[in-house]
């Protein structure tokens, strides 16, 4: 039995179809473009998806752990900027930061139940408003256990240890910090920020039922950050503990579509 393909020969019509943005290839001599295409093949790399999460996702991530693993100063910084010696996180207590945290398990809970709602009259009338079904609901509510429930808050920050901004001996309080990612044994709850998570769900919520390019999505999307400036602001939490939780969140969604056979409006197959 003869292979029709070399390894080599595979990839190279592999990245000829990425440059190309097509999904074959018809001649196997024909080379990669030159110059004027090759934007759009290293944007069709950055593009290409794993586990419905694109290649820039994947190397974001990378970055951004080895950032905030080589150069801790970043949290401490940002932190530091909200303290005021001797009074502490002002912002803390403010109505604005007070309402954003209050917000969350409260809309959590009323977009949780009007989805079920939605499912529930779709299944009466037949119809599908906003696309809603029995497999779509699924994976909204087993992303909303798994990743904000089980994994932030039930193992994350009940087991990782690391101390808020606010108990840290740099903003008066009595503990040391431990850079992120690093596992301490200080019994804090600051890794990761389970409201963030909670708040990043919804932008999952709006892709699913709108499109990532709603204005539904936009505004969760604006609502996510405002919350993880409240929890910084507050001393409740660091920029990287903020960050993990959206990533872990886009992370979950990503390979519950996977397992649920999502897809969105607006993604391109």
């Amino acid at each position: 039995m003869t292979i029709p393909y070399s390894l080599p020969s595979i990839i190279d019509k592999t990245l000829r179809a990425l440059a190309l943005g097509i999904g074959s290839i018809r001649d196997d001599r024909r080379s990669i473009p030159d110059p004027s295409l090759k934007l759009l093949f290293l944007v069709q790399i950055l593009r290409a998806r794993w586990l419905n999460l694109s290649l820039a996702f994947w190397l974001g991530c990378i970055a951004g752990v080895w950032v905030m693993r080589a150069f801790p100063e970043i949290d401490l910084a940002l932190s530091r900027s909200l303290y005021t010696p001797g009074v502490g996180f002002s912002l803390k207590g403010t109505a604005w930061e007070q309402a954003l945290y209050g917000s969350v398990p409260l809309l959590t809970l009323v977009v949780n139940v009007g989805l079920i709602g939605l499912w529930w009259l779709n299944r009466r009338s037949g119809r599908r408003w906003l696309g809603l079904g029995g497999r779509q609901l699924a994976f909204l509510l087993a992303l909303l256990i798994l990743i904000p429930g089980l994994l932030v808050n039930q193992t994350l920050k009940a087991h990782w240890g690391r101390v808020r901004p606010i108990d840290i001996a740099d903003f008066g309080g009595g503990q040391h910090f431990t850079p992120a990612f690093v596992v301490s044994e200080q019994g804090g709850r600051s890794f990761s920020s389970g409201h963030v998570a909670a708040a990043a769900y919804l932008m999952v919520v709006a892709a699913t039922l709108a499109g990532r390019r709603s204005l539904w999505f936009q505004l969760a999307l604006l609502y996510t950050l405002a919350v993880g400036s409240a929890r910084i602001a507050a001393g409740g939490h660091f920029f990287s503990d903020v960050l993990t939780s959206i990533a872990l969140v886009w992370l979950g969604q990503g390979l519950l579509r996977a397992i649920f056979l999502i897809h969105w409006s607006d993604e391109q197959h």
